[in-house]
Protein backbone atom coordinates (compact mmCIF):
# COMPACT_ATOMS: atom_id res chain seq x y z
CA UNK A 1 0.00 0.00 0.00
CA UNK A 2 1.47 3.37 -0.95
CA UNK A 3 2.24 5.90 1.74
CA UNK A 4 2.71 9.62 1.32
CA UNK A 5 5.96 11.10 0.04
CA UNK A 6 5.80 13.16 3.25
CA UNK A 7 6.22 9.93 5.26
CA UNK A 8 9.19 8.82 3.18
CA UNK A 9 10.74 12.30 3.43
CA UNK A 10 10.36 12.20 7.22
CA UNK A 11 12.23 8.90 7.38
CA UNK A 12 14.97 10.15 5.05
CA UNK A 13 15.38 13.29 7.18
CA UNK A 14 15.64 11.22 10.35
CA UNK A 15 18.49 9.24 8.80
CA UNK A 16 20.16 12.17 7.00
CA UNK A 17 19.30 15.29 9.01
CA UNK A 18 21.69 17.48 6.99
CA UNK A 19 20.18 16.59 3.61
CA UNK A 20 18.99 19.70 1.81
CA UNK A 21 15.90 19.99 -0.35
CA UNK A 22 17.71 19.07 -3.56
CA UNK A 23 19.18 15.89 -2.09
CA UNK A 24 15.92 14.97 -0.38
CA UNK A 25 13.89 15.16 -3.59
CA UNK A 26 16.41 13.13 -5.55
CA UNK A 27 16.43 10.46 -2.82
CA UNK A 28 12.62 10.41 -2.91
CA UNK A 29 12.81 9.83 -6.66
CA UNK A 30 15.18 6.91 -6.16
CA UNK A 31 12.99 5.46 -3.38
CA UNK A 32 10.06 5.54 -5.80
CA UNK A 33 12.15 4.03 -8.60
CA UNK A 34 13.55 1.15 -6.60
CA UNK A 35 10.23 0.37 -4.93
CA UNK A 36 8.66 0.11 -8.40
CA UNK A 37 11.48 -2.13 -9.63
CA UNK A 38 11.66 -4.39 -6.56
CA UNK A 39 7.96 -4.65 -5.71
CA UNK A 40 6.11 -3.60 -8.86
CA UNK A 41 4.16 -0.77 -7.23
CA UNK A 42 4.84 2.86 -6.37
CA UNK A 43 6.02 3.63 -2.84
CA UNK A 44 3.96 6.84 -2.74
CA UNK A 45 1.12 8.31 -4.80
CA UNK A 46 2.47 11.83 -5.34
CA UNK A 47 3.74 12.72 -8.81
CA UNK A 48 7.42 13.28 -9.47
CA UNK A 49 8.09 16.10 -11.89
CA UNK A 50 11.14 16.94 -13.99
CA UNK A 51 12.31 20.33 -12.74
CA UNK A 52 15.40 22.14 -13.94
CA UNK A 53 17.52 20.72 -11.11
CA UNK A 54 16.19 17.18 -11.40
CA UNK A 55 13.26 15.14 -10.09
CA UNK A 56 11.02 16.85 -7.52
CA UNK A 57 7.92 15.67 -5.68
CA UNK A 58 6.08 18.89 -6.46
CA UNK A 59 3.27 18.61 -3.91
CA UNK A 60 5.72 17.95 -1.07
CA UNK A 61 7.86 20.87 -2.21
CA UNK A 62 4.84 23.22 -2.38
CA UNK A 63 3.35 21.99 0.91
CA UNK A 64 6.59 22.75 2.72
CA UNK A 65 7.32 26.03 0.92
CA UNK A 66 3.86 27.46 1.57
CA UNK A 67 3.29 25.90 5.01
CA UNK A 68 0.29 23.88 3.89
CA UNK A 69 -1.14 21.32 6.31
CA UNK A 70 0.65 17.99 6.05
CA UNK A 71 -1.23 14.72 5.61
CA UNK A 72 -1.77 12.49 8.61
CA UNK A 73 1.43 10.43 9.00
CA UNK A 74 1.22 6.80 7.96
CA UNK A 75 3.32 3.96 9.32
CA UNK A 76 6.12 2.83 7.02
CA UNK A 77 6.29 -0.94 6.60
CA UNK A 78 9.41 -3.07 6.59
CA UNK A 79 9.27 -3.03 2.80
CA UNK A 80 9.31 0.77 2.73
CA UNK A 81 12.16 0.90 5.23
CA UNK A 82 14.12 -1.70 3.25
CA UNK A 83 13.92 0.44 0.13
CA UNK A 84 14.91 3.57 2.05
CA UNK A 85 17.94 1.71 3.42
CA UNK A 86 18.84 0.46 -0.06
CA UNK A 87 18.60 3.97 -1.52
CA UNK A 88 20.66 5.49 1.28
CA UNK A 89 23.33 2.80 0.89
CA UNK A 90 23.48 3.41 -2.85
CA UNK A 91 23.03 7.21 -3.03
CA UNK A 92 23.19 8.64 0.50
CA UNK A 93 26.89 9.53 0.29
CA UNK A 94 26.28 11.77 -2.74
CA UNK A 95 25.62 15.50 -2.52
CA UNK A 96 22.49 17.14 -3.90
CA UNK A 97 24.52 18.45 -6.83
CA UNK A 98 25.93 14.98 -7.59
CA UNK A 99 22.43 13.50 -7.47
CA UNK A 100 21.21 16.27 -9.78
CA UNK A 101 23.94 15.42 -12.27
CA UNK A 102 23.15 11.69 -11.99
CA UNK A 103 19.42 12.23 -12.60
CA UNK A 104 20.18 14.53 -15.56
CA UNK A 105 21.86 11.57 -17.26
CA UNK A 106 18.92 9.21 -16.76
CA UNK A 107 16.17 8.69 -19.32
CA UNK A 108 13.11 9.30 -17.05
CA UNK A 109 14.17 12.86 -16.20
CA UNK A 110 15.62 13.60 -19.66
CA UNK A 111 12.41 12.52 -21.44
CA UNK A 112 10.06 14.33 -19.08
CA UNK A 113 12.14 17.51 -19.05
CA UNK A 114 12.41 17.52 -22.84
CA UNK A 115 8.61 17.30 -23.02
CA UNK A 116 8.02 19.86 -20.26
CA UNK A 117 6.02 22.08 -22.59
CA UNK A 118 3.38 19.34 -22.59
CA UNK A 119 3.84 17.46 -19.34
CA UNK A 120 6.80 17.29 -17.02
CA UNK A 121 5.63 14.21 -15.09
CA UNK A 122 8.18 11.44 -14.66
CA UNK A 123 5.86 8.50 -15.15
CA UNK A 124 5.94 5.23 -13.26
CA UNK A 125 6.21 3.47 -16.63
CA UNK A 126 9.37 5.39 -17.56
CA UNK A 127 10.83 4.73 -14.12
CA UNK A 128 10.09 0.99 -14.36
CA UNK A 129 11.53 0.69 -17.85
CA UNK A 130 14.76 2.55 -17.11
CA UNK A 131 15.68 1.28 -13.66
CA UNK A 132 14.81 -2.33 -14.50
CA UNK A 133 17.63 -2.16 -17.07
CA UNK A 134 20.17 -0.86 -14.51
CA UNK A 135 23.36 -2.93 -14.90
CA UNK A 136 24.24 -2.86 -11.20
CA UNK A 137 20.71 -3.96 -10.37
CA UNK A 138 20.70 -6.71 -13.01
CA UNK A 139 24.10 -8.03 -11.94
CA UNK A 140 22.88 -8.30 -8.36
CA UNK A 141 19.62 -10.10 -9.19
CA UNK A 142 19.25 -13.54 -7.73
CA UNK A 143 16.36 -15.97 -7.83
CA UNK A 144 13.43 -15.35 -5.57
CA UNK A 145 14.11 -16.25 -1.94
CA UNK A 146 11.35 -18.61 -0.93
CA UNK A 147 10.50 -18.94 2.71
CA UNK A 148 8.12 -21.68 3.76
CA UNK A 149 6.25 -19.37 6.10
CA UNK A 150 7.04 -15.89 7.32
CA UNK A 151 5.27 -16.81 10.54
CA UNK A 152 8.02 -19.36 11.28
CA UNK A 153 10.61 -16.59 11.72
CA UNK A 154 11.27 -14.58 14.83
CA UNK A 155 10.90 -10.84 14.08
CA UNK A 156 14.66 -10.14 14.20
CA UNK A 157 15.46 -13.10 11.96
CA UNK A 158 12.75 -12.04 9.50
CA UNK A 159 14.21 -8.52 9.27
CA UNK A 160 17.63 -10.06 8.61
CA UNK A 161 16.16 -12.24 5.85
CA UNK A 162 14.37 -9.26 4.30
CA UNK A 163 17.52 -7.12 4.30
CA UNK A 164 19.61 -9.97 2.90
CA UNK A 165 17.07 -10.58 0.15
CA UNK A 166 16.88 -6.89 -0.75
CA UNK A 167 20.67 -6.57 -0.82
CA UNK A 168 20.80 -9.48 -3.26
CA UNK A 169 17.99 -8.12 -5.41
CA UNK A 170 15.71 -10.93 -4.31
CA UNK A 171 12.07 -10.90 -3.44
CA UNK A 172 10.64 -12.80 -0.51
CA UNK A 173 7.60 -14.88 -1.27
CA UNK A 174 5.57 -16.11 1.67
CA UNK A 175 4.52 -19.60 0.70
CA UNK A 176 1.63 -21.14 2.61
CA UNK A 177 2.82 -23.81 5.01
Amino acid sequence: MPVSAHDVARSLRERLPDAGQKKLHKLLHYCQAWHVVHYGTPMFDETIRAYQHGPVVSTLWADEKYGRPLPVPLHLTGTHLDIISYVLDRYGHMSGWELEQLSHGERPWVSAYANAAWDDEITIESIRAFYSEDRDYQSSRRPVRRIVSLESYEPDALVFEQLAALANGERILDLPS
